[in-house]
C-alpha cells in the first residue's frame, strides 16, 4: 500500500498492568499535532482464559482499539487549516448595485455561489476578506465597468484576470 511506520521504542511505556502480559504499543498522528494517542493495544495472554472462566490458559492474543473521539478531533482540526470555500465569487460593488446583481444571476444560473459585497468596506478590505475566506474569483464592478460592458474576474490562487463581459 505503499505506507512508511516509524516507530519509536519507549522502556517507560505502561499501561493496563493487570491485562496486558507482553509488547504493549500506543499510535500516535506523525505530525505530532495531537498529544493523546488515537490507538493502543499489546498482548494478553490471560484475556480469553478470564472470559471463558478459567484460571490461566493457553490462549494467547493481540488487540488494538482506537479512540474515535481524538480522531474525531484531529481530523476537525484539519479541516480548521484548510477550509472550504462556500462561494465561488465575490462581487465587490462600487456604487453599482443593479450591475453586480446582474452579474451575480448570471453567475448563479450558471451553477455558481455567489456573494454579493453590499458590506460597504474598501475595496482592498474586501478582498482581504476574499483571501482569508478561501474564495476563489473577486470581480470589482465600478462606473468604469460598467460603461465598458466588462469586468475582470481575478483568480485568488493565480493572481490572473480574465474578463468578463456584461450580457
Amino acid at each position: 500500500m505503499g505506507l512508511k511506520a516509524q516507530c519509536q521504542f519507549n522502556p517507560y511505556l505502561a499501561r493496563g498492568l493487570d491485562i496486558y502480559t507482553g509488547t504493549i504499543y500506543e499510535l500516535f498522528l506523525k505530525d505530532g499535532g495531537l498529544r493523546s494517542s488515537i490507538g493502543s493495544g499489546g498482548r494478553y495472554n490471560n484475556a480469553i482464559a478470564g472470559l471463558k472462566g478459567e484460571e490461566e490458559g493457553s490462549y494467547s492474543t493481540v488487540g488494538i482499539s482506537f479512540g474515535l473521539d481524538v480522531i474525531l478531533t484531529a481530523l476537525l482540526e484539519k479541516e480548521e487549516t484548510t477550509p472550504e470555500p462556500w462561494v465561488d465569487y465575490l462581487i465587490i460593488p462600487v456604487q453599482e448595485m443593479e450591475e453586480s446583481f446582474r452579474m451575480a444571476r448570471v453567475l448563479r444560473q450558471e451553477g455558481n455561489r455567489v456573494e454579493v459585497d453590499m458590506s460597504g468596506r474598501s475595496v482592498r478590505k474586501s478582498m482581504d476578506y476574499a483571501d482569508k475566506a478561501g474564495i476563489p474569483f473577486v470581480a470589482v464592478i465600478g462606473e468604469r465597468e460598467v460603461s465598458n460592458r466588462i469586468c475582470m474576474v481575478k483568480d485568488m490562487k493565480t493572481g490572473k484576470q480574465t474578463e468578463w463581459v456584461f450580457k
